[in-house]
């Protein structure tokens, strides 16, 4: 019994070895001792350093950037941030820049865009580098449902995907798009727009709710109730 235990130890020992050499060398692996430091894979790449410069390999193993960046950041969405001195820019999966290294900050990509800085004024760039707007708000939301918030002055709107301003920057406030309609205020009254930027009431509410399930509360003074999408109001209270 010891002898055939013993003989089924050894045979499931050798299979495992069997299975081990069967695996590529050096697979999903860079070359050992190359780098100062490797992360983990993230996206398909990972980020290496040599001395003080950052770049990236692919899961073969080889160098997609050569190792130039002062930082990098791990890859989401297809893309990631570079850095060269104090400024930032962005590389796809083939390794190209496809902005130059000239923004102050730069967000990750978010629905599409990402927002970009140069001195105090924000942007937005789409996936092939494109400023899609000028570098000119004093604020701005990252992209949610093809829509961001904007903000010059002390007055809010908001943009599309192509960067077209699609409501005057007029609001004192203005809320994310939920269900297609979002939020505005001006002074301390409420309203809506739609996905288009027009104005589905006035700016008449005291409280005013996000869309759900089509339906919005509000308020107006004692009185509360509800809005449709085509702005027709109901009042369960007076």
């Amino acid at each position: 019994m010891k002898r055939a235990m013993l003989f089924i130890s050894l045979f499931l020992f050798s299979l495992s070895l069997t299975f081990a050499a069967d695996e590529p060398a050096g697979k999903n692996l860079p070359a050992k001792g190359k780098y100062d430091m490797v992360s983990d894979y993230e996206d398909g790449f990972a980020k290496v350093k040599s001395g003080n410069k950052w770049g990236f390999i692919n899961k073969a193993g080889a160098e997609i950037t050569p190792i130039k960046y002062d930082g990098v950041s791990d890859f989401e969405d297809g893309f990631a941030k570079v850095k060269v001195g104090d400024k930032y820019g962005f590389i796809n999966g083939d390794g190209k820049e496809i902005t130059a290294i000239k923004y102050d900050s730069a967000n990750d990509f978010d629905d599409g865009h990402a927002k970009v800085k140069v001195g105090t004024k924000y942007g937005f760039i789409d996936k092939t580098g494109k400023e899609i707007t000028p570098i000119k708000y004093d604020a701005a939301s990252d992209f949610k449902n093809d829509r961001a918030g904007v903000k010059v002055g002390d007055k809010y709107g908001f943009i599309d995907e192509l960067g077209r301003e699609i409501t005057a920057l007029k609001y004192d406030q203005i809320y994310g798009y939920e269900e297609d309609f979002a939020r505005v205020r001006v002074a301390n009254k409420y309203g809506y727009i739609n996905k288009g930027g027009a104005e589905i009431t006035p700016m008449k509410y005291d409280q005013a709710y996000d869309f759900e399930d089509d339906i919005a509360k509000i308020v107006i003074g004692k009185k509360r109730g509800f809005i449709d999408k085509s702005g027709h109001e109901s009042f369960t209270s007076k």
